[in-house]
């Protein structure tokens, strides 16, 4: 039991670390590959085009760091979430040019945001890239493959409503004991993914070892198969690869996307290391010692990711 506890705090923090990619079995596998037009934080935030609409520096076209707060470079009011008096709903308009490489041609394309405080509109070479976004905690994206120039500069505007329209998210965001602000805060940046891929994996891992993971796919009537490898974050695989099947290349699933739990697969606990699902794999691993690199078994702060793909 202590093993499998030590095992499980392993997997569950390291499992939100995942590498995505598109496989024709047995080639090369083609990369989801991302591009910053943002900084990951202070140290490196990229200068923006920048103007807001009220308070301080109102109407001047100015340059501001992405991401941080406005507030924090001059910009607009400093509001409490607490004061009942007259409330700061500064607006803020941002602008940046970009490329895009020529290589991205035919690939799926999303422009993603890591949080943004807090309604947000986002237009792509003059064009809307997708409906308004409301609310500041959380990642959205939008897919803006047929509005980008491939091998061209681009450019993004992105409007940003530091007070929310909607009420209800207003009163839960900025009316609280804490000082509020506004403006794209998290990082920006272009992900770029093969026709057929991953959208989305989910993993959930049990105190027991067992380890469910939930796929949605992005082009599923074309593929054939998943195919998972756990690895180390020093890239060493642990066991083989295992695969399960999409039932009739994804016709059965909605074009829209289709989600398929890798645990549905008969198990067979008899081998190591499992072939036939996520779930009798984990299982497996957790019951062989011998086959679990000894820095995985015995230090937490190391983690395993998940290289999970696709094929055709």
């Amino acid at each position: 039991m202590k093993y499998l506890n030590s095992f499980f705090r392993v997997a569950f923090s390291a499992f939100a670390t995942l590498l995505i990619s598109a496989l024709a079995w047995g080639s090369e596998v083609p990369r989801t590959e991302t591009s910053m037009l943002s900084g990951t934080g202070p140290d490196d935030a990229v200068s923006w085009g920048f103007t807001i609409d009220g308070g301080r520096r109102a109407d001047e076209k100015a340059r501001i760091p992405v991401p941080s707060n406005w507030q924090q470079h001059g910009f607009g009011h400093y509001q409490y979430g607490y004061d009942k008096g007259p409330r700061a709903a500064d607006t803020g308009m941002y602008r940046h040019r970009f490329s895009v490489p020529a290589e991205w041609k035919g690939r799926n394309v999303r422009l993603v945001f890591d949080a943004v405080m807090t309604d947000t509109t986002v237009k792509v070479n003059g064009q809307l890239a997708g409906p308004l976004h409301q609310g500041g905690f959380n990642r959205f994206s939008h897919d803006v493959a047929q509005l980008l120039k491939v091998g061209e500069e681009n450019e993004i505007e992105v409007k940003v409503s530091e007070a929310s329209a909607a009420t209800a998210t207003d009163i839960a965001e900025r009316h609280g004991d804490y000082w509020v602000f506004g403006g794209i805060y998290r990082p920006v940046w272009l992900e770029a993914s093969p026709p057929e891929s991953i959208g989305h994996v989910a993993i959930a891992a049990q105190a027991s070892g067992e380890l469910k993971a939930q796929v949605e796919l992005r082009a599923p009537r074309a593929v054939t198969r998943v195919v998972c490898q756990v690895r180390t974050l020093d890239g060493v695989a642990v066991g083989k690869p295992f695969m399960t099947a999409v039932p009739a290349g994804g016709s059965a699933w909605p074009e829209s996307g289709a989600r398929r739990d890798l645990t549905s697969l008969p198990r067979s606990s008899s081998n190591f290391p499992c072939h036939s699902a996520c779930s009798t794999f984990a299982l497996a691993l957790a019951s062989r010692r011998a086959a679990v690199p000894r820095d995985v078994r015995h230090a937490h702060s190391n983690r395993i990711r998940c290289l999970t793909s696709v094929g055709v």
